[in-house]
């Protein structure tokens, strides 16, 4: 920040920083601009105008500023440069406030995108490791049907043994009985 630019608070005195009395009066610039703005203000000082001309405007009522009305430009004009630096005052602190917003809004979206980062490498790890499980348990499916297409075999060789046993033992019994 360039140093025309520092606010009030900047510019003070350590100790007066220290105690929040910048604080305080920051904000009390900030309710002040506030009410600037509010329509009970505006009707308000319309109001005081309104009156202020008619009073020094009606014949019989002693004028304490006639027309032109030189006091109440006077007055307006001190309302104006006392309103200006706390407009500037309260600006500076609303543009404080948004660059510390957009700070953390920056870092908040940095952190989003890091754990977005790190969930997609970590979906991405998943799915290898699921594809290297499926090849696994294709290849152990293949296994297992080469595995029962032997056991197939030899229960049909055993099966054809049996009954060439049985064919081999009712001829002998036969045999034997004739």
């Amino acid at each position: 920040m360039s140093p025309n630019r520092e606010n009030v608070c900047a510019a003070s005195s350590r100790s007066s920083h220290r105690d929040g009395s910048c604080d305080r009066f920051g904000r009390f610039a900030e309710r002040v601009v506030r009410a600037f703005g509010m329509p009970w203000f505006l009707v308000g000082q319309t109001a005081v105008i309104v009156a202020w001309a008619v009073m020094n405007s009606l014949g019989g009522v002693p004028h304490f500023d006639p027309y032109p009305f030189i006091f109440m430009n006077l007055v307006f004009s001190a309302l104006a440069a006392y309103a200006a630096p706390f407009i500037l005052l309260a600006e500076t602190r609303q543009a404080d406030r948004d660059r510390a917003r957009a700070r953390a809004e920056g870092r908040h979206h940095e952190e989003l995108e890091q754990r977005q980062q790190e969930l997609l490498e970590q979906d991405n790890t998943q799915t290898q490791q699921i594809a290297r499980l499926l090849e696994q348990d294709s290849a152990q499916t293949e296994r297992l049907a080469e595995l029962l297409e032997q056991v197939r075999l030899l229960l049909e060789r055993e099966s054809d043994q049996t009954d060439l046993i049985v064919s081999l033992a009712a001829q002998s019994v036969a045999a034997a009985g004739s």
